[in-house]
């Protein structure tokens, strides 16, 4: 047993460890998103943690604090980043480096990295000169470069750091977004720079074997900055100067590149506390220190002099002049002999029964410490790994459920029907000329629902039964509370359409008004079982796409008859411009093909002036165009959102024959598009 005891001693981590391993776990809590490969984005993103983990890490739980310097003085020009650098600050003032020691999963991951049982490359004068590169990196690469680009028209954020060094970022949002099989084609987005930040990190993890804390101690910017402050933080270690012998036993022992304890480059790990044989290192203590404060101001107040008083004069002679008397009485009587040893019997049983109660209120103290911990724990991983925002239906997700109220008392579900489409139409205004128009596009094959506002119901069912006593059209209400029309959008406005297929996937779900382009590219189509979506085989989903030269709208079926090859692009993408060459020789050679080029529309706001500069230089023959209304609208309509670049090739007809994830050869884009004009 006593073997086994030792063992399990050896392997114990120590509180220190424990705490890094806590800290690491709640930094990222959001653990779904290593399965999922899907990035939190609740509102504890807002929110900088104080060590240095990646945002784009799937499990971050909040965004890194040295990205969030560069992202606020990337956005300078326009507002002042006081939120940002005041919650810094207070981590700086509060912690400083204590941070690093203790706080950091960086930190942690190179300090296990370093448990490799490997020759170690001791610290020396030449890694304590190295040690400065962080502050060069912090200047240059953490401040100038955001602030150059901020400072320009565009005000395009650059972050410095992240974008050309970061190996944290590389490793948790480079890596970890790249295992889940469902990011499989992000893959197809790596280019040069990848590469160079990839080469950057294994250098820093092989590093890491052989010299404690390599990161830490020569490139963590956000380590410089800390440390700055590490004399002002309320928490870290100190030296009593009245007790310390200069012995250096301390900076000796320690592995980072400390000249003496405490200074910028003490992480505050406590480690030369045990090490200082005289007892001259301690940890800060904030509530002694002001306890010292008050006795001070206590005795200093006492010492003041105090004006002479007759009477209290006269009081003081008395009273010595009775204990004088009382004195002489007792040296006249024989004390008892136990007398002495009861006092100290007494008082060594009061100091006793204080110590027991210091002992369980500091056991409590454990305990209740402990609870909370682990309470914060469960609360944080709750809170990141549910979803409890609202769930709206969108464009390619099943309805599963939908039930309305009619104006004949009766209710409509979806999964009662049997139609290949149903059309659902929300209004707030009674339009005759637009419910004659669905009810044209009406027939066995289709169900046509008209949910009017819950307001209105009383005065449209009067109309609905006067102009269509005898129609196919089913008229209903929403509720009260407009519990049906809220399942689509969260800002609810009217008219709202949606169309189903027959397995009940939205194909259309907008706000708009219906007319007849609707049943000519989606209800007849659906009602002859044609399949609409955005597979390979499918029919393209018709969607506008605003023009970059004048932002006019055009629409895929505006291309009927024509090969539609779309390629999604952006600025920032190297292997999406390699290909425009191509895709731009290819539009110029077949008439029967268009080829356009969009945008993403992220990229197209930030850098929207070198977009267009650069379309403008290249004078490519193609039709450009950016995505809307959101950041990646349509090229989300064809199963991803943020894959670049990305090829849909559209025939004649409408369907989708190609799609693909990544760069397209010359070749593979000529004989796909051959194919379809055989």
């Amino acid at each position: 047993m006593t073997k086994v005891y030792e063992f399990f001693l050896k392997i114990m981590p120590s509180k220190r460890k424990l705490i890094q391993l806590y800290s690491a776990l709640l930094h990222n809590a959001h653990l779904k998103g290593f399965v999922t490969g899907k990035i939190f984005d609740g509102p504890l993103k807002n929110i900088c943690g104080p060590g240095f983990n990646c945002y784009s890490c799937p499990g971050a739980t909040t965004a890194c604090p040295l990205g969030s310097i560069q992202n606020a003085l990337a956005e300078s020009k326009t507002k002042t980043p006081t939120y940002v650098f005041g919650i810094i600050l207070l981590y700086c003032i509060i912690l400083g480096r204590t941070i690093c020691g203790y706080l950091c999963p960086a930190g942690l991951l190179q300090e296990l990295l370093y448990k490799i049982k490997t020759p170690k490359l001791k610290k020396s004068k030449v890694t304590r000169i190295l040690s400065y590169t962080k502050y060069v990196l912090l200047f240059v690469f953490v401040i100038g470069i955001p602030l150059m680009y901020a400072l320009q028209e565009n005000n395009m954020p650059v972050p410095g750091f992240c974008k050309y060094i970061c190996p944290v970022g590389t490793f948790e949002g480079g890596v970890f977004l790249l295992i889940p099989q469902s990011n499989q084609d992000y893959f197809a987005m790596l280019g040069g720079l990848f590469s160079w930040k990839f080469l950057i990190m294994l250098l820093i993890v092989l590093s890491s074997i052989f010299i404690y804390r390599v990161f830490c101690r020569f490139l963590c910017p956000l380590g410089a900055i800390y440390g700055l402050f590490n004399r002002l933080s309320i928490i870290g270690v100190k030296v009593d100067k009245s007790k310390c012998t200069n012995c250096h036993a301390c900076v000796n022992f320690c592995k980072m590149d400390v000249k003496e304890v405490g200074d910028h480059e003490c992480i505050m790990c406590g480690e030369c506390i045990d090490v200082c044989k005289d007892d001259a290192i301690k940890w800060k203590n904030i509530i002694k220190r002001i306890k010292e404060e008050k006795a001070l101001e206590a005795t200093l107040v006492s010492e003041l002099p105090q004006p002479i008083n007759a009477t209290d004069v006269a009081t003081e002679i008395n009273s010595k002049a009775l204990l004088n008397t009382a004195a002489v009485e007792v040296k006249n009587e024989t004390l008892p002999t136990n007398t002495n040893s009861s006092q100290e019997i007494n008082a060594i049983a009061s100091q006793n029964t204080n110590k027991t109660k210091k002992s369980k209120k500091s056991l409590y103290a454990k305990i209740a410490a402990y609870v909370g911990l682990i309470g914060i724990l469960i609360i944080v991983l709750v809170f990141t790994n549910v979803d409890f925002s609202k769930k709206y239906y969108s464009q390619n997700m099943i309805l599963d459920s939908f039930t309305t109220k009619l104006y004949s008392e009766q209710e409509y579900n979806i999964n009662n029907s049997e139609a290949r489409v149903k059309l659902l139409y929300f209004y707030d205004v009674y339009d005759k000329d637009t419910f004659t128009a669905i009810e044209e596009a009406t027939s066995e094959h289709v169900d046509s629902i008209l949910i009017s506002k819950y307001d209105n119901k009383e005065e449209y069912k009067s109309l609905v039964a006067t102009d269509f006593a005898a129609s196919a059209l089913i008229f209903g209400y929403d509720s009260v509370n407009q519990t049906e029309i809220s399942k689509f959008s969260e800002t609810i406005s009217y008219p709202y359409l949606v169309i189903l297929d027959k397995d009940n996937k939205i194909v259309v779900a907008e706000q708009t008004k219906y007319d007849s382009s609707y049943y000519t590219n989606y209800i007849m189509p659906l009602a002859n079982d044609v399949v609409i979506g955005n597979e390979v085989g499918n029919m393209c989903l018709t969607q506008d796409i605003k023009l970059i030269s004048d932002d006019s709208v055009i629409n895929i079926s505006d291309y009927l008859g024509k090969i539609v090859v779309l390629n999604f692009w952006y600025i920032e993408c190297a292997p999406c411009k390699e290909e425009l060459p191509y895709f731009s020789q290819v539009n110029s050679e077949y008439d029967e093909v268009e080829v356009i080029a969009v945008s993403s529309n992220m990229w197209y706001t930030m850098a929207e002036e070198d977009t267009k500069a650069y379309i403008e230089a290249q004078q490519f023959d193609l039709t450009y165009a950016y995505d809307n209304p959101g950041e990646s609208y349509t090229i989300a309509l064809f199963g991803k959102a943020d894959a670049y670049p990305m090829t849909i090739i559209i025939d004649q007809e409408g369907y989708i024959r190609y799609k693909a994830a990544g760069s397209v050869k010359e070749d593979v884009l000529r004989s796909q598009i051959e194919a379809l004009l055989a």
